[in-house]
């Protein structure tokens, strides 16, 4: 729990405040309610501003409280043109809200919203943009508005 609480308090130090967080800050811990009336603090957090769960990830050298997302490979896309990247995932459970860019060496991540997309577009041998049936099994979605990272609450680690 010291941890959670650290976080959390580390998030309000780089933001400028000089105490921990009361009910009015942007993120809510998420609470387990178990079934034999248990209370449980969880490492995921509520972003109040962005409407989703989120739990904290290191995206080079700082942590963000990311949602659940999914990650976009290179070469992958979701339209003829092959020039917008696509994602995909099972067809059980519900849309994922956002899919990132692998970091590069010298490139930091893109979020991107995301929207429905009727096939993922592969480029085959010749070069030639097509569908590949291979993914027509799975929902398929392709990326739409960049999001920024600064969007996103930061937050950075210290040892005490």
């Amino acid at each position: 729990m010291w941890k959670l609480w650290a976080i959390t308090a580390l998030f309000t130090l780089s933001c400028g405040m000089t105490e921990a967080p009361t009910e009015p800050s942007r993120l809510r811990r998420n609470v387990l309610h178990a079934s034999d009336g248990t209370t449980l603090d969880t490492l995921s957090f509520f972003d109040t501003k962005r409407q989703e769960d989120c739990g904290f990830q290191q995206v080079r050298d700082r942590l963000y409280c990311l949602p659940q997302l999914l990650y976009i490979s290179p070469g992958y896309f979701g339209d003829e043109a092959c020039s917008i990247p696509a994602v995909y995932t099972s067809k059980c459970g519900s849309q994922p809200s956002l899919a990132r860019t692998l970091d590069g060496c010298d490139t930091p991540p893109k979020f991107y919203t995301l929207k429905p997309a009727d096939h993922i577009y592969t480029m085959n041998g010749m070069g030639k943009c097509q569908p590949n049936p291979s993914f027509d099994g799975f929902a398929v979605y392709a990326a739409d508005a960049e999001v920024p990272l600064s969007t996103f609450v930061s937050a950075s680690m210290a040892t005490h």
